[in-house]
């Protein structure tokens, strides 16, 4: 299986592809969260978390939504509860086995696969963070892996 990486503005590169040029698209934009919701305050306001610029959480328009749709012919999108995007089937839910009772347990993502929901229990690491390599909503390789296993190659029989 042939993989690229690219490091583009997504609507720049999405504008120039045919449709459904991708089998599958996984997407985790930024779900614009209020202030109080990533800023934190209190004993919330030293966390690794707040030290780092917020600035980026800004919610994509629905322009977004449908252009990754029409790019891709299957799509999995992280946060899909914080979009209008519709009914689901087959929702993910990715059990973080988080420890501390004031983050979030678990993680939604929508798709549009007509399938059965999945659960996925995975874990974050229990919050060990790499404080030069991290990023505030970075996902576990191994959850990549379960998703194209379920959703791309692996289910045909390709190589992840």
């Amino acid at each position: 299986m042939r993989s690229e990486v690219y490091n583009i503005d997504c609507m720049e590169f999405m504008k120039d592809l045919p449709d459904k040029y991708f089998s599958i698209g996984i997407a985790d934009p930024p779900y614009g969260l209020d202030k109080k919701s990533t800023q934190g305050s209190g004993k919330l306001k030293n966390r690794t978390l707040n030290k780092h610029d917020m600035t980026w959480d800004v919610r994509p328009g629905q322009e977004f939504f449908d252009e990754l749709r029409r790019v891709c012919q299957h799509v999995i999108i992280w946060g899909g509860n914080y979009f209008n995007l519709g009914p689901c089937r087959c929702f993910v839910c990715w059990d973080k086995q988080q420890v501390w009772p004031n983050f979030s347990q678990c993680e939604f993502a929508w798709t549009d696969f007509d399938m059965p929901a999945k659960h996925v229990t995975i874990s974050n690491r229990g919050g060990l963070i790499d404080s030069v390599n991290w990023h505030p909503t970075s996902k576990p390789v191994e959850l990549y892996r379960y998703l194209l296993k379920v959703f791309g190659a692996g289910d045909r029989g390709g190589d992840i």
